[in-house]
Formats: structure tokens, C-alpha cells, sequence
């Protein structure tokens, strides 16, 4: 249950959140803002991922 206390699980959940939102809840986000915040959110997510394979680290 580790994996719960990974940012990299916490920022891929609230992505999937922010997507979600922005759908039922229309937070009249345009389809090109939600493209770039995914885009940042996914360069996160693989340089945190590079970062950790070079360390060992499997978690945070």
C-alpha cells in the first residue's frame, strides 16, 4: 500500500480528477489547456520515473 503515498500515483489521480471535473462540472477548460496540463503533468511523471530508475527508488 506504498503506492498510495506516491506523488507520482497522487498527480496521475488528480489528473484523472481534473479531467473529470472539468467534464461533469464545466470549469471551461478548452480542450487544448486540458492537452497542456496533461503534457506537463506526463513530463512530470517520466522525469520523476528517470530520476528513480537512476536511484533505485521504486516509490515517491
Amino acid at each position: 500500500m506504498n503506492f498510495l503515498k506516491s506523488r507520482k500515483f497522487l498527480i496521475t489521480i488528480l489528473s484523472i480528477v481534473l479531467v473529470a471535473f472539468n467534464d461533469q462540472f464545466n470549469l471551461h477548460l478548452s480542450a487544448d489547456q486540458v492537452t497542456a496540463i496533461a503534457s506537463i503533468i506526463v513530463s512530470y511523471l517520466l522525469g520523476q520515473s528517470y530520476i528513480d530508475s537512476r536511484n533505485g527508488s521504486s516509490n515517491s
